[in-house]
């Protein structure tokens, strides 16, 4: 987070909670097709890029700066799988893309309920966030 100037400690938290919550939950409560430790599918990565970074082309080239050179290009969603900056990137661009981010006063619930309410999963809840944090 740093890399993008994203120095907040509260969206830290939110995404290191998104990776806990994501990693614990049963695979029929995540994402269909959901790839990497963060559980982002395919058809979420393409639109992150086509419909909010087509028009932020300078954010677009930082987040395109993670990723790695030669294989960004043949298959892009491989990097949510084995790239962990860049796929953190991409996590932080889905609260982004809905202006759901957290205040500086958010405590854990408030970080479950962004999560619970913004980020792709099948059923999850806040109470599955805030364990996984917990762990």
């Amino acid at each position: 987070m740093q890399y993008l100037q994203l120095d907040c400690p509260q969206l830290q938290q939110l995404l290191v909670g998104t990776l806990l919550c994501m990693s614990a939950l049963p695979a029929p409560q995540r994402a269909a097709e959901a790839i990497g430790p963060f559980g982002i599918p395919p058809r979420l990565h393409t639109l992150i890029w086509d419909d909010y970074l087509a028009y932020q082309p300078d954010l677009a080239s930082k987040v395109r700066g993670l990723a790695s050179q030669h294989c960004f290009l043949t298959d892009p969603h491989a990097e949510l799988g084995y790239n962990l900056g860049y796929a953190a990137a991409i996590a932080w661009l889905i609260y982004q893309r809905q202006h759901m981010l957290p205040g500086e006063q958010s405590d854990l619930a408030s970080l479950a309920r962004i999560w619970e309410a913004s980020y792709p999963h099948r059923g999850g809840h806040a109470e599955d966030f805030q364990r996984a944090w917990l762990a």
